[in-house]
C-alpha cells in the first residue's frame, strides 16, 4: 500500500513519469484514466484502495485558455482517500497527510491543525493550508469523524 505522504509527494508530476507508474501499479490501477473529451480533468480511480488520484491538462493548470483540453501532459493536481462508507471505494488503509485519521472528529482535527481556514458547513467540508497545498476533509453530519480526505494543488484560475 503506498501512504498517503507519498502519493502527495508526486503532485505536480505528469501521469506517465515512472514514479506516478510506480504508485498506480501498487495501487492496482490498470485503467486509462477517465475523462470527457475536451475536459481539463481526468481521474485514475482504484476504488479497491480507497483512492482517487485527479489529474489536470498543463494547459489548464498553467492558467492558459483552450477550447479544448487534453492534447497535453496530465499533471497530478489532487489526491482523494476514502473511508469505506460512500459504497464506491474500500477504505483506504494506509496513512493519511498531516496525521489525520477517519476517526477523528473536527474538534480533533482543530486541535491537531489549528482552525480551518475556511468552511462550508452546508456540505460538511473544512480546509487546512498543508505547505504550498491544501487538505480538505468531509465530515459525517454529527462532524464525529471523516469520509473523504484529499489533498489539493491551488490552481490559479
Amino acid at each position: 500500500m503506498v501512504d498517503g505522504s507519498t502519493l502527495v509527494s508526486l503532485m505536480g508530476l505528469q501521469f506517465d513519469s515512472p514514479e506516478i507508474a510506480n504508485a498506480l501499479a501498487q495501487l492496482r490501477f490498470a485503467g486509462k484514466l477517465a475523462r470527457d473529451k475536451g475536459d481539463p480533468e481526468a481521474y485514475a480511480t482504484c476504488a479497491d484502495a480507497g483512492v482517487e488520484l485527479l489529474f489536470h491538462d498543463q494547459a489548464y493548470v498553467e492558467g492558459k485558455k483552450k477550447r479544448s483540453y487534453g492534447e497535453g501532459p496530465f499533471i497530478l493536481t489532487s489526491v482523494f482517500f476514502f473511508d469505506g462508507s460512500d459504497g464506491e471505494h474500500a477504505r483506504y488503509a494506509g496513512e493519511l497527510p498531516g496525521g489525520i485519521r477517519f476517526a477523528m472528529s473536527l474538534e480533533d482535527v482543530t486541535a491537531l491543525l489549528g482552525a480551518p481556514e475556511w468552511r462550508n458547513e452546508a456540505v460538511n467540508r473544512y480546509r487546512w493550508p498543508l505547505g504550498k497545498l491544501k487538505l480538505i476533509l468531509r465530515s459525517s453530519d454529527d462532524r464525529r469523524s471523516f469520509d473523504e480526505c484529499s489533498v489539493q494543488t491551488p490552481l490559479n484560475r
